[in-house]
């Protein structure tokens, strides 16, 4: 029998986490089923060819607005997410001190959440128990303000 060294999101179905208040509490941090066969066993992903040309194109041009301008950017709709959405009862999953452009917030309810986000045109992951969001360069403040009339 050969020993896994690898996991990959190819090797499984119906992958649920348990960790978050709100969620189904079955034995363990996660849940999931093992593919059967080989896939199952040894598929941790492909590498895509249209990822590889388009990353040709757009790392000059993310170069060329500055990585700090972009961090910074993002940091100022993250913060402005994060204060007003623990205004309106949504507590943060992601921890302060943290300088990634995602921000993700526990929903109680998430198929309504989803539902006006959705009708609001917003795009956002939401997913089992968490709202998350992941303004970028291309996010402004008027999509922020969107967002935050959709959940309040």
């Amino acid at each position: 029998m050969l020993t896994r060294v690898q996991y990959g999101d190819r090797q499984t179905t119906a992958f649920e986490n348990h960790v978050f208040p709100y969620d189904e509490a079955p034995d363990g941090a996660a849940s999931w089923r093992q593919l059967p066969g080989a896939a199952g066993r040894f598929e941790v992903g492909t590498t895509s060819d249209a990822t590889v040309a388009a990353l040709n194109y757009s790392l000059p041009y993310i170069q060329s607005i500055g990585i700090e301008n972009i961090q910074a950017h993002a940091q100022t709709l993250v913060s402005r997410l994060r204060q007003e959405l623990l205004r309106h009862g949504y507590p943060a999953a992601t921890p302060p001190a943290t300088r990634s452009p995602i921000i993700s917030f526990v929903v109680k309810d998430p198929k309504a959440i989803a539902a006006r986000l959705e009708q609001a045109n917003i795009e956002a992951k939401v997913e089992q128990h968490l709202l998350r969001f992941a303004p970028s360069m291309y996010n402004d403040e008027s999509d922020i303000d969107k967002a935050l009339n959709a959940l309040s």
